[in-house]
């Protein structure tokens, strides 16, 4: 992901119950520098979003966890990366680039 922040948006259709969200990051940094990685879902029936933080090790990080849909007919669901630590590659003098880096992606599954 290039910058610190990027959502994505989906509708879900009235016949599908997804139940669990999986995604699996991979972070541009490595220790000892560590890079702050959240993601927050939101859906219509949700009054908060759902917050997950972690840091960041030279590993995937895979996050589930059950979406509880109750509702019938068609819902949106907003998957946002808030990746505050993002960094340009330019400022650790790794190369000339500029655009601050934060993940990349491995996956991203939607699953009932």
């Amino acid at each position: 992901m290039v910058g610190k922040k990027a959502s994505l948006d989906f509708q879900i259709a009235a016949a599908s119950k997804p139940s669990k969200v999986k995604i699996i990051v991979y972070p541009f940094l490595a220790p000892p520098i560590n890079q702050r990685q959240r993601l927050v879902i939101t859906t219509a029936f949700r009054r908060s979003p759902v917050e997950i933080t972690a840091e960041s090790p030279a590993r995937s990080i895979e996050v589930e966890f059950n979406l509880d849909v109750q509702v019938s007919g068609e819902t949106d669901l907003t998957l946002t990366f808030q990746c505050p630590d993002a960094i340009a590659p330019s400022a650790l003098g790794c190369s000339s680039d500029l655009r601050e880096l934060s993940f990349a992606f491995l996956e991203l599954t939607i699953t009932d």
